[in-house]
């Protein structure tokens, strides 16, 4: 690939990633005015609703990418997506946030025992199937309506159970209806923008990889991992900003969470490859790791400097080690 053809591909990259990250905004405003009219809780919102919405560009990548048969950015893409969900989405705002805060204990969790048990509920899953998928996707289309039927009935219990904590009250009147209206319009506008951009990320990724002999994991693994990983990176700075750290945290899990049952799940559906997970054992070691760490610290309940600091140094050891490990074979 001649050096006009390189600089045209990563200028696509790279505009096209911003698309992703402001037309993913634009479907959480949307789901933030709906979510008001149906008195679903903070929590779960987090958990569900945003944390789908803002897995919407790993999907779309990832679908693309199952189009196109290049399964390392798909699964580069969903466990690296993973990875700097827990690492950078959670360490780096938490980080800023205690430090801008500057308050004695900040960073201290007060989560209710629904919240808690659907964040180890998110972990759990996070850490368990990728060590489940290592053993053989034979079946993969079986494997991934499973996977989508996960996070459509745990979805359901969850919604349910915060439908049941909401008190009583005059939600149907003209206000919320315009809300609700509104919402859907934003919705409906982002994820065309999410689709066609997304389109754009597996074009000019795969184009680079070719140019420059990189294996498609490694783009998947780390730059498109990162750029689908913008929306997420920003509701996480608001939340710590205005002292919401329980709403960043089920942000986070919750994409994990929706990565590994619903992205996944569509790219073993839709993959015009067979797949072998077992391909990918450093992303799911670290994916792993990264998971229970988090696990610990969510049960000492406490999300500080000391651990946001943990989170972002692990990320750096993951770059380290994997770079260098496509280096050296």
């Amino acid at each position: 690939m001649d050096p006009t053809n390189i600089i045209f591909n990563a200028a696509i990259l790279i505009l096209s990633l911003a698309l992703l990250d402001r037309f993913s905004y634009a479907v959480i405003k949307g789901a933030s005015d709906i979510s008001e009219s149906t008195g679903i809780g903070y929590t779960s919102i987090g958990f569900i609703i945003v944390a789908f919405l803002t897995s919407l560009p790993e999907a779309v990548v990832s679908l693309f990418a199952a189009k196109e048969g290049a399964s390392g950015i798909a699964i580069g893409n969903i466990f690296g997506s993973n990875i700097a969900n827990v690492c950078i989405i959670l360490g780096v705002p938490i980080v800023y946030g205690c430090l801008a805060r500057r308050e004695p204990g900040c960073g201290k969790l007060s989560l209710g025992k629904q919240e808690m048990s659907s964040l180890f509920f998110g972990l759990f899953i996070s850490s368990t199937l990728p060590l489940i998928l290592l053993r053989g996707t034979a079946y993969a289309r079986y494997v991934g309506v499973i996977l989508l039927g996960l996070f459509v009935v745990y979805s359901y219990h969850l919604a349910k159970s915060s439908f049941a904590l909401q008190k009583p009250g005059d939600s149907h009147d003209d206000r919320v209806s315009r809300a609700f209206l509104k919402g859907a319009a934003w919705i409906l506008i982002g994820i065309a923008g999410v689709i066609v951009s997304g389109y754009a990320v597996v074009y000019s990724g795969s184009n680079l990889a070719v140019a420059f002999s990189i294996p498609d994991t490694l783009v998947g693994a780390t730059i498109v991992a990162f750029g689908t990983s913008l929306p997420e990176l920003a509701i996480s700075f608001k939340s710590v900003q205005k002292g919401r750290f329980d709403f960043a945290l089920s942000n986070a899990v919750g994409s994990c969470f929706a990565n590994l049952t619903v992205i996944l799940g569509l790219f073993f559906i839709f993959s015009a490859v067979a797949v072998r997970v077992d391909a990918y054992f450093d992303l799911v070691f670290f994916s792993l790791v990264s998971n229970l760490f988090l696990w610990y610290f969510i049960s000492r309940g406490k999300l500080g400097l000391k651990e946001g600091a943990v989170l972002i140094l692990m990320y750096v050891a993951f770059l380290g080690e994997f770079v260098a490990g496509f280096r050296l074979f």
